[in-house]
């Protein structure tokens, strides 16, 4: 059984300053804790969660690892 879930991402790219990764992830959980954006997650059936920047990096590798066997498994070829 393949498992999958919709999600989303604020990413920058590899090369930001740290100083500017942990604004923008400082100001993801401060968005992500107000009750008014909960809210409006949780309305449209959303799950509202915060991943450090670490966490991020590792469950999208994970994914890619995960998405890559699949998809050879099965044989999908690009267009």
């Amino acid at each position: 059984m393949i498992e999958s879930a919709a999600w989303l991402a604020l990413l920058a790219p590899a090369n930001t300053d740290k100083t500017v990764v942990d604004k923008l992830y400082k100001a993801m959980v401060e968005a992500v804790n107000d009750p008014k954006v909960r809210a409006l997650f949780v309305e449209q059936g959303a799950e509202p969660l915060v991943m450090a920047p670490k966490g991020l990096t590792d469950y999208m590798t994970a994914e890619t690892t995960k998405w890559a066997a699949i998809i050879k498994q099965i044989g999908i070829e690009p267009m």
